[in-house]
């Protein structure tokens, strides 16, 4: 009896056991006191800041946006034109220059009284210089006449044929230099094809001249002596005066328009040592224009 009395209180203690154990029947074990908690107060005064990795979560947890249609979004393309295009006009003038020329070969033929020794002196006289082009206006029917001076310098380059003086054992040769020859000149444009040419002034100028003497018994021993200034090139160049006086000369934009000149043979004196006799000819030319962009 007591045996069995035992055994029934055992199984009961186990089935008891049994029952608090199980998930259904237990109960919580009561909070750690000494763990901090939030308040319901301290969770509104703190503010959430999303975690950067939790952010980048969400992001991919959100549904895709759908793509665009590209039939329906894409900008249509601009509408060009295969016509080719003028080029840009320029911005500055055309210029359009027109070369002077004015070149002539004078002769000066010298005789000396008394024997038969003479020398030719030649002179190549020549002037180049520049028209300026007017601006180019646009629409323009019937340019207005307009006038230009040019100065300058000519050139003139010397030949000397012959002999200064010639003798027994001693020959002197002649040389003779002139400086440049200053000038002025009207031009004065009537119309496009129309040009007068007006010689206003040219020279005076000095010439130096010179003699070279060699002496056959002393050979490396020359002499060279110099005078006064000459000034026989002038009485040809005063002769180009009143030969371009008002001379009409044709413009054309394609050929050269040329005038061909002579000056006859002057004659003079030389205070009873000789005699010269001085002549020439040349020629006025004016080319067609040259363009120059600006």
């Amino acid at each position: 009896m007591t045996m069995g009395r035992a055994r029934g209180t055992f199984l009961l203690c186990c089935f008891c056991s049994f029952l608090l154990g199980h998930p259904l029947t237990a109960r919580p074990a009561p909070a750690d006191e000494s763990e901090e908690t939030t308040t319901e107060s301290d969770a509104k005064s703190v503010p959430y800041e999303e975690d950067a990795d939790e952010q980048g979560l969400y992001e991919d947890a959100r549904p895709a946006k759908p793509a665009a249609d590209s039939t329906t979004t894409a900008s249509e393309p601009e509408d060009t034109d295969d016509t080719p295009q003028s080029p840009a006009p320029t911005t500055g003038p055309v210029q359009t220059k027109r070369p002077f020329h004015l070149e002539a070969q004078f002769v000066l033929d010298y005789y000396f009284f008394g024997n038969r020794n003479h020398f030719t002196v030649k002179y190549a006289f020549k002037l180049d210089d520049t028209i300026a082009g007017r601006p180019a206006v646009e629409g323009e029917q019937s340019p207005a006449p307009r006038s230009l001076t040019l100065r300058g310098n000519a050139d003139v380059k010397t030949e000397i044929d012959g002999v200064l003086a010639k003798g027994t054992g001693t020959e002197c040769l002649l040389e003779v230099s002139v400086p440049k020859v200053p000038y002025n000149v009207l031009y004065h444009e009537a119309s496009p094809d129309q040009a007068r040419v007006t010689l206003k002034k040219i020279g005076p100028v000095a010439e130096d001249w010179a003699a070279n003497c060699q002496f056959s018994d002393m050979p490396n021993k020359p002499l060279r002596t110099t005078g006064a200034p000459e000034h026989w090139l002038n009485i040809a160049l005063e002769q180009l005066t009143p030969l371009l006086q008002e001379h009409d000369m044709p413009l054309s934009d394609v050929f050269e328009s040329e005038w061909t000149f002579s000056i006859p043979t002057q004659r003079r004196e030389d205070a009873q040592i000789g005699a010269l006799e001085i002549r020439g000819e040349g020629k006025l030319r004016i080319d067609p224009p040259k363009v120059k962009e600006e």
